[in-house]
Order: structure tokens, then C-alpha cells, then sequence
């Protein structure tokens, strides 16, 4: 129930590619096994998350290696063939889109066309962790934090996480995209569960622990705080209306 409410939420808001899903009972040679949960994995496609195929690029330029890129942050990541530690905050991505572990040769070695992509999206990645870490939100190429990635999606994604006291926001299962010539998105939304547990009035601390990358750091910025609010605002009844009674949670229990 929690994975489908916000995968819904999270589409009800504007987030571009939350997953759809739908309930379905399973009955295997006769046997009834249980009522699942059947929905989109988060890949790169078409009807997906609809980006540039970077592995059937046939074309190298400069226009052509600014995406699209779909990256993912996992504190697991470091057991995938090919990912990528920040150097601020070391904390790792894996990449979903090209599947660089899949480009890999006999020797273990990226093709050239492929190590560029790796060197182009990890650079920036790093570039938009020392914006987003500097005390001016500058880093060292003078470009700023809200230049490399899409405020206003962070900040829905951000509500999403917040809203669900999700455990694992910002830390694994982090979802990012970057399109051709674009910025880099948040989302989509996945994994809630182990949101909504904190059944003894204790919070995972979305906002304060230092845990959680970056949230902090860009919640600091005035700018951001007050888009913060103002989208609390346009979306409240939206979210009241999940737990009233009759309303979103009530019915799908039902």
C-alpha cells in the first residue's frame, strides 16, 4: 500500500516518470498465492524514463555526451563492476543508463566512447556536490548548485521523502536523470519500504540527519526554503486528502 500511494502521489504532483502500478492476485496452478503489487521497474526506455540512448549513440560530440544519463545513489554501490565514490562526501552512484558494467570488455576496460560518458557524468556529479557543499553554493568552475540540477524537482522529491518519513531517502534506491543538453532531475521515486514505520513518535530525520546527502546543504539556501513552502502549500490538501477519513488510504485497504 505505501509503494503504490506514493509511486500515485508522486505522479499526482508532477514528478516525470513515477512508476505505474496496479494490484493483481496471483493464482499458480490453481493455488491462490496473495494479492502483488506489479509495476514499472525504474530503467531507461521509451515509456520509461525517456532519455538518450546513450549505448546506441552512433554519433560522438559534444552534444551528444551531455546525455541522457540515469544514475542511481546506493550505498551498495561499490559492489556493481563499474560506479563511481564522490571525492567530497564519498558517496556512491551506480549507473542505469548507459550500463557501463555491461560495456565492459574481456580486460575489464571501458570502450573509448564509453569511458567518455563515464568521465563526462561523473565529472559532473562532482561538480554539482562541490556547489552544492561550497558556503557560497559555487564551486571551483563558478557554476552554481541550482545550474546543474532542477530545484524545482528536488524540492517535490524532497516533500515525497519528507511527507513518507522514508529510512532510506537520499541514502540508497535515489534516483536521478539527466537529459540531453539539460539539467540533472530527481526522481523517479522508488523504494518506500521502510517509510511510515516510525510507529513510537521518533522520525528518521529527512532534514537534520547528516546523513542524508545533500538535503541539508540545499535546504540551507533561502531560495530553496521558501519554494519549499510555497509547494507545501499548492499540494496540502492533496495530501490530506491520502488520510481523511473515506479518503485514498481508507479506500484502497478497503
Amino acid at each position: 500500500m505505501k509503494n503504490k500511494m506514493l509511486y500515485d502521489l508522486a505522479d499526482t504532483i508532477g514528478l516525470k516518470y513515477s512508476p505505474q502500478s496496479v494490484y493483481v492476485d496471483v493464482v499458480m496452478n490453481g493455488e491462490y498465492l496473495g494479492n502483488y503489487l506489479l509495476c514499472e521497474q525504474i530503467r531507461a526506455g521509451k515509456s520509461r524514463v525517456a532519455i538518450d540512448d546513450l549505448e546506441e549513440e552512433k554519433e560522438f560530440n559534444d552534444s551528444t555526451i551531455t546525455g541522457g544519463y540515469l544514475v542511481n545513489l546506493d550505498s551498495y554501490a561499490s559492489m556493481d563492476p563499474v560506479h563511481y565514490i564522490t571525492q567530497k562526501e564519498h558517496r556512491a552512484y551506480t549507473f542505469e543508463s548507459p550500463k557501463f558494467e555491461d560495456l565492459l570488455d574481456k580486460e575489464g576496460k571501458l570502450s573509448a566512447t564509453a569511458q567518455k560518458q563515464y568521465d563526462y557524468i561523473t565529472d559532473y556529479l562532482q561538480r554539482m556536490e562541490d556547489a552544492v557543499y561550497s558556503p557560497t553554493f559555487v564551486n571551483e568552475q563558478g557554476e552554481r548548485y541550482s545550474e546543474l540540477m532542477d530545484v524545482d524537482s528536488f524540492v517535490d522529491y524532497f516533500l515525497i521523502q519528507f511527507f513518507s518519513d522514508n529510512f532510506d531517502a537520499f541514502t540508497n534506491s535515489t534516483y536521478m536523470y539527466k537529459e540531453r543538453k539539460g539539467k540533472l532531475y530527481w526522481g523517479p521515486v522508488w523504494d518506500f519500504d521502510h517509510s511510515m514505520n516510525q510507529k513510537d513518535g521518533t522520525s528518521t530525520s529527512v532534514v537534520d540527519n547528516n546523513g542524508r546527502y545533500m538535503v541539508k546543504q540545499i535546504l540551507s539556501d533561502p531560495y530553496v526554503a521558501k519554494k519549499v513552502v510555497e509547494r507545501y502549500k499548492e499540494i496540502k490538501n492533496t495530501l490530506t486528502d491520502l488520510y481523511a477519513s473515506g479518503g485514498y488510504i481508507d479506500k484502497m485497504a478497503e
